[in-house]
């Protein structure tokens, strides 16, 4: 498999985990106001999970970071 591959897979799996976290803290801080309605809350933890990780694709020295770390493993 080669560096690139690894380095997409690296950001597909940081996107998926900060949606879940993103998730699990709005459906926390939603509870205390009233009760929490899931598709909204996964809705925008998605979004923004998403838009956090395009933005870091697409930023070079983030995407040159990551392949340096590939590398080095």
């Amino acid at each position: 498999m080669g560096s690139n591959k690894i380095v997409h897979l690296m950001f597909a799996v940081g996107a998926l985990l900060a949606a879940f976290l993103l998730s699990k803290a709005g459906d926390w801080l939603w509870s205390y106001f009233a009760k929490p309605n899931d598709l909204v809350i996964n809705g925008v933890a998605l979004l923004v999970a998403a838009g956090g990780a395009l933005v870091a694709y697409r930023n070079e020295r983030v995407f040159a970071a990551a392949t340096e770390v590939t590398r080095e493993l």
